[in-house]
């Protein structure tokens, strides 16, 4: 090399020249690159470009993220568009498609207005719906729900619940002694019923059928408008989070119960006249009972994105 150097100098100085240029060139472009690049999900990139386009849509405003403050909201945004990727990708994956006459459809039913919007924002609206849509598509297809019943042990009925006159007044008056003894009623049934399923002594149908002819707290006992005795758990009210599905004392035992399993005793509790200043009263005693389970592997979407393995990087 030495040698190389001594008997060549311009050229050594013109080779060096030039490989300082070429790593001064790939310095540039690799900035540029990472500079208009607020993430990546695996090989994917998402820009400046796909931020602003996700915040003119939520927002209805042009911005600039170049000069936006790097705020809580915006990281929000990024996060949104992350998670949008790896649905996507996801979809690819197990081949769900959303057409454009699909995300066309579904846009104008929730936006009257769709057809006198710019070009811009239908555009960036039908991707984003096409990905809304991939979503419950995807959900359908890689998460579990469980199927079976519930026993819903009531114990409200002197929760005196105000009318709409009333409900700016939280202070509502309870018959205590009246609820209390319910409660007891309610609670030692529903642990009666649990021993007895557990031991085998009783079939949780069983159960059901002396619940919902009970004269305190059964079908008949309690007006028409109050939540029944008995529940049905199927994929659309999973999927739905309808009424006790949304609750997490109710969901968790729901996700995790096996096929066949009855859950332990689950407490609800309502707070008469919706002040949730105070404690709360148990309003219902809860038991389920697992028939089946169908679908995928995961109990819920959350569960698929918490586990991805995909790598991103953020360098908004």
């Amino acid at each position: 090399m030495k040698e190389f150097i001594k008997k060549n100098p311009p050229r050594f100085v013109f080779l060096v020249g030039l490989f300082m240029m070429l790593l001064l060139f790939g310095g540039f472009i690799t900035y540029t690159a990472l500079r208009d690049t607020v993430a990546m999900v695996g090989a994917t990139k998402i820009t400046k470009q796909d931020l602003e386009d996700k915040m003119y849509y939520t927002t209805g405003e042009e911005m600039n993220v170049t000069f936006l403050k790097k705020d809580a909201t915006a990281q929000d945004y990024v996060a949104q568009l992350i998670e949008d990727e790896l649905i996507r990708q996801k979809m690819n994956e197990q081949g769900i498609t959303v057409s454009d006459e699909e995300a066309l459809e579904s846009l104008k039913l929730r936006i009257l207005d769709f057809e006198e919007r710019s070009e811009r924002f239908k555009q960036i609206a039908i991707d984003s719906e096409k990905i809304s849509l991939g979503k419950s598509k995807l959900e359908e297809k890689i998460v579990s729900w469980a199927e079976g019943e519930y026993l819903v042990y009531r114990t409200a009925q002197y929760l005196e619940v105000p009318t709409s006159d009333e409900a700016e007044n939280p202070n509502v008056e309870v018959d205590e002694k009246k609820y209390e003894a319910e409660r007891k009623y309610a609670q030692a049934m529903a642990k009666r019923h649990l021993e007895q399923i557990k031991s085998g002594e009783l079939k949780f149908v069983e159960a059901k059928e002396e619940l919902v002819n009970d004269n305190r707290i059964g079908e008949k006992a309690y007006p028409k408008n109050y939540v029944k005795p008995v529940g049905e758990i199927n994929k659309k009210n999973y999927a739905s989070n309808f009424h006790f599905f949304a609750m997490e004392e109710f969901r968790n035992p729901l996700e995790t119960l096996e096929k066949g399993e009855v859950s332990n005793i689950i407490e609800i509790k309502v707070y008469p006249g919706g002040n949730t200043g105070d404690q709360g009263r148990v309003g219902y005693y809860i038991l389920i009972n697992i028939e089946d389970r169908k679908g995928g592997e995961y109990s819920t979407l959350e569960d698929w994105l918490n586990s991805n393995e995909v790598e991103t990087k953020i360098y908004y």
